[in-house]
């Protein structure tokens, strides 16, 4: 279902420079892809690993675009970005150790 929301905001579209309202609305759809990747939920531990990394993949190319765009209007959505970039990766190990050793993986 994300699959279909993403598909028409590739990463790899060129925007003028002089578009801010788009560069800004393209920016945020994939900050909201970001945010549903990490609240997908799965019983099995790879997939739930797997879709926390894409959260993570896509929150760090987010905080790039910004740096290289200066996108304007969002300084509440780069405070989230930073916030997951700082605590994603943590989360992340604690989750592959719970799943190298079989047990379930903690809710937080």
């Amino acid at each position: 279902f994300i699959k279909a929301f993403e598909d028409p905001i590739k990463k790899e579209t060129k925007f003028s420079k002089d578009d801010e309202d788009l560069h800004r609305v393209w920016w945020m759809a994939h900050f909201h892809c970001a945010r549903l990747y990490g609240k997908i939920r799965s019983d099995i531990p790879a997939e739930r690993i797997a879709h926390m990394r894409k959260s993570l993949d896509t929150y760090r190319w987010l905080r790039k675009y910004h740096d290289e765009n200066g996108i304007k209007n969002i300084d509440a959505e780069i405070e989230v970005v930073d916030g997951m970039i700082e605590v994603l990766p943590g989360r992340l190990d604690m989750w592959g150790s719970a799943a190298k050793r079989g047990k379930p993986l903690p809710d937080v």
